[in-house]
């Protein structure tokens, strides 16, 4: 029994000397090892040829996707539920399309900065001096107002069917006839309609509509039939711009010189500090919030010429595209801004259209 017991483990080390290494580790040590190392560049040639084919297949066989993964079981009403409460109710507000001029397109940061007031774009002055002739203001106000076409042309109305997000009914929103008569200034009569544009320009062609046929100096009904400009209201007991009857106001389009001295005048300014003093007392301050990001101007020092303006639609895109999807929103965006402003140059931009960018150089690489 002790000679069988020996031959199974092996002689018994004498008392005292350290132990022996185990039968698996004196095969690691030796005859692997010596395999392992005699012959480790055909090893190593194996192993990099299987990476390369593994890599190479894996590139090959790259598509974009055609639809958004499923979160789950799609026959379960819950996961559908979900997945259009995520696809149509964005818990991130409604997607936004913004329309620039006076950064230059292929390459707008000249720095990017640790924080984005360190941020320094790269100006391109050709598109803003276009912008502020007659003709490309008038263009920028037909950009701004081409939404009111409704779902006339699938332009606006509340599903994907259209590009911009708002009031599917032609015509602007009924404005608060009382407070523009008064004022000048428009405000929504329906709190539930939506425009689905930001635009200061449509804005500006109201304060200068205001300003220039000086009706409210009119105290009497004689006084403001006198102007042809103007009109009487015998219950409100004011004279206002005869235009603000209609959809939109009649602006020419002012020389290029007077409309860059009226959009820094105090008269502007007072103006539009007492539009958003309204807009908060009825109800409608997040507008106010909205338009500080959304739509606006900026001038050089001296005043004499336009650097930046902005402007922007609410749009019906979903959160999650595939690339094919994303590229037609885009193609539908690049039209609409074409066919309105073809001449004052500029270009859109919307958070869609950074991964956009990505899925396409991933097809093209």
């Amino acid at each position: 029994a002790a000679t069988c017991c020996q031959s199974c483990v092996g002689e018994y080390p004498p008392i005292g000397a350290p132990p022996q290494k185990r039968t698996m580790e004196r095969w690691f040590e030796g005859p692997l090892f010596n395999v392992l190392a005699k012959g480790r560049l055909a090893f190593i040639a194996v192993w990099c040829v299987v990476i390369i084919a593994m890599c190479t297949n894996a590139g090959m066989s790259l598509r974009t996707a055609t639809k958004a993964n499923p979160r789950g079981r799609e026959d379960l009403d819950v996961i559908r539920s979900f997945d259009i409460l995520l696809g149509e109710f964005s818990i991130f507000g409604v997607p936004k399309a913004t329309m620039v001029w006076g950064i230059n397109s292929d390459q707008p940061m000249l720095e990017w900065g640790v924080r984005s007031a360190n941020n320094k774009a790269n100006l391109d002055a050709s598109t803003t001096a276009q912008l502020v002739t007659p003709g490309g203001q008038l263009e920028l106000l037909k950009l701004c107002r081409d939404a009111d076409k409704g779902r006339d042309s699938n332009t606006r109305c509340d599903t994907s069917d259209c590009l911009i997000d708002g009031n599917p009914l032609q015509g602007t929103c009924r404005p608060n006839q009382e407070v523009l008569r008064r004022t000048g200034v428009y405000l929504p009569e329906d709190a539930l309609c939506q425009a689905g544009r930001y635009c200061f320009m449509e804005d500006f062609a109201r304060f200068w509509a205001w300003s220039d046929t000086g009706c409210d100096a009119h105290s009497t009904s004689g006084a403001c039939a006198s102007s042809p400009k103007c009109s009487w209201d015998g219950q409100l007991g004011t004279c206002y711009p005869a235009s603000f009857d209609l959809d939109h106001v009649d602006y020419p389009g002012l020389p290029s010189t007077e409309f860059l001295n009226l959009l820094k005048s105090p008269q502007y300014r007072v103006y539009n500090s007492r539009r958003e003093d309204l807009l908060k007392e009825n109800g409608f301050g997040y507008i106010v919030t909205d338009e500080r990001m959304l739509t606006g101007y900026k001038t050089n020092a001296a005043g004499d010429s336009l650097t930046l303006a902005f402007v922007s639609f609410n749009a019906t895109f979903r959160q999650e595209n595939t690339v094919a999807q994303a590229n037609d929103w885009y193609a539908q965006w690049d039209t609409y801004m074409k066919n309105a402003a073809p001449s004052i140059g500029g270009f859109h931009t919307a958070e869609l259209w950074l991964f956009m960018v990505t899925q396409n150089e991933m097809v093209k690489a």
